[in-house]
């Protein structure tokens, strides 16, 4: 299905690699790997080089329990994740805040998965705490 030299391409193999993680192991996340997760993802491409999209980190377990009553389903993995990291958009700087926030997304995806971490996307677009 793909040559050979398309199989050696280190970025062929990380994307082919990644899977969305659900379960996590409890182990901690440094700061510098989420630093560094950081910025590959504010290398991500955006419309009219906008980039409207801005992240929050977040450590502590009561916040990361609440971001997770924003979903009725499919959030229940992300209380036991040792970081999250909330992709924002401002939906006045851009019209296409959604594709740019979706493709910061991928490049936060791609770059845990670099650094031997567990991630999964959730998507929460217009959702309230439950």
């Amino acid at each position: 299905m793909f040559s050979n030299e398309t199989q050696e391409n280190p970025l062929f193999e990380l994307a082919r690699q990644r899977r969305s993680v659900r379960r996590y192991t409890g182990e901690k996340v440094s700061d510098d790997v989420v630093r560094e997760i950081l910025k590959i993802a504010l290398l991500a491409p955006s419309s009219w080089g906008r980039h409207p999209v801005e992240f929050v980190v977040i450590r502590d377990r009561d916040t990361i329990e609440a971001v997770a009553r924003c979903k009725r389903m499919g959030a229940g993995p992300l209380p036991t994740a040792d970081v999250a990291i909330v992709v924002m958009a401002d939906t006045a700087d851009c019209e296409l805040w959604i594709e740019d926030a979706a493709v910061a997304s991928t490049y936060i995806l791609l770059a845990a998965e670099q650094f031997g971490v567990g991630a999964c996307w959730i998507h929460m677009r217009n959702r309230q705490s439950q």
